[in-house]
């Protein structure tokens, strides 16, 4: 579904941030994503399904036949998507191996990135993350990060961590990008107590 489709599909939601400020979500995928980022992102989503959509419809004859130059442009339009999707993931990555990086003194091979609200650090946090609220984000918030270094992005869950991966991993063409899983909460689960939970 395209972009715009996904736009017209987005529900509105009003979640109080623990900051005092309130803040405009969107829910989209079941993911609710701040208003300024999903505009963000949606430029590059619209871009990309277009360039399929003009390719597919040019492709198909009214018979429903193709001709083996059709097939053979269909194949290379599949060969360049899975291409793109590659260069654009981002790589998910277990708390145990944060906890590695973290306690083997190798974090400062890593941009560490904490997208939580800052009231939330006051209730847990890992030390070395620079704190970057999603809430905030705008296109020139990535500027304050080197994209040729690797790149750890961690949240509560792991659902907004992931929102601003992919903003760099796609839009800002960060060269490594990691997403934790489960975020903080799960750090807290399995490999520190301490850290705390809430």
């Amino acid at each position: 579904e395209s972009a715009s489709g996904l736009a017209r599909a987005d529900i509105t939601s009003h979640s109080p941030a623990t900051s005092g400020i309130r803040v405009d979500y969107r829910m989209t995928s079941a993911l609710f994503v701040p208003r300024a980022l999903s505009m963000l992102t949606a430029a590059s989503t619209t871009s990309s399904f277009a360039v399929t959509r003009r390719t597919m419809h040019k492709t198909n004859k009214p018979t429903g036949i193709r001709s083996r130059s059709a097939v053979r442009t269909v194949a290379a339009t599949a060969s360049t998507a899975a291409a793109f999707n590659a260069s654009t993931d981002v790589v998910q990555m277990k708390v145990s191996e944060l906890s590695d990086i973290l306690r083997g003194g190798a974090e400062d091979a890593y941009q560490l990135v904490d997208v939580r609200e800052p009231s939330e650090l006051d209730l847990a946090k890992l030390e070395g993350f620079t704190n970057l609220p999603l809430s905030r984000w705008t296109e020139t918030t990535a500027d304050v990060l080197d994209p040729e270094k690797p790149t750890i992005c961690l949240c509560h869950h792991g659902m907004r961590s992931q929102q601003v991966a992919m903003f760099l991993k796609q839009r800002a063409n960060f060269q490594e990008v990691y997403n934790v899983v489960g975020g903080i909460a799960s750090y807290a689960e399995e490999v520190d107590s301490s850290v705390g939970t809430y």
